[in-house]
């Protein structure tokens, strides 16, 4: 009887090592997915308190809108998913707002940028009539 236990090595019955390794691992896994989904949820959240009339928005449905009107008590937001021409309104919650987009600036073009490709054109057209001359 004696040789089986003197066959045993004296550390087998010592949880710590394997117990140090598995709260390495929890530890890893709370920083590694915890903290980043964290700090994603607090992003949104600000994206979302941001919103005003007029923000485009992206709905979980996959509808794109402009919100008209807003009712922060409620949480009911009613956006425009037509064109400003021919408006399609609807009601719909803010849990069911996907993603905020702010509304882009148009961008205005100059009479210097709409005169310069005219005048790109005109210099070809002498070039080319110069070379059938030739």
């Amino acid at each position: 009887m004696n040789i089986l236990f003197a066959a045993e090595p004296n550390n087998v019955n010592n949880p710590w090592p394997m117990l140090l390794i598995l709260v390495g691992f929890f530890a890893i896994y709370i920083l590694m997915s915890v903290l980043p989904q964290r700090k994603r949820r607090k992003q949104m959240m600000e994206m979302m308190n941001s919103m005003t009339i007029g923000t485009e928005v992206k709905t979980i449905g996959g509808m794109l809108g402009k919100i008209v009107s807003m009712n922060e008590d409620s949480g009911v937001y009613v956006i425009n998913v037509g064109t400003d021409e021919a408006p399609t309104y609807i009601t719909i919650e803010k849990t069911a707002i996907y993603i905020p987009t702010p509304v882009a600036a148009p961008v205005e073009e100059t009479a210097e940028a709409e005169e310069a490709p005219e005048a790109e054109d005109a210099s070809e057209a002498e070039e080319k009539k110069s070379t059938l001359k030739d």
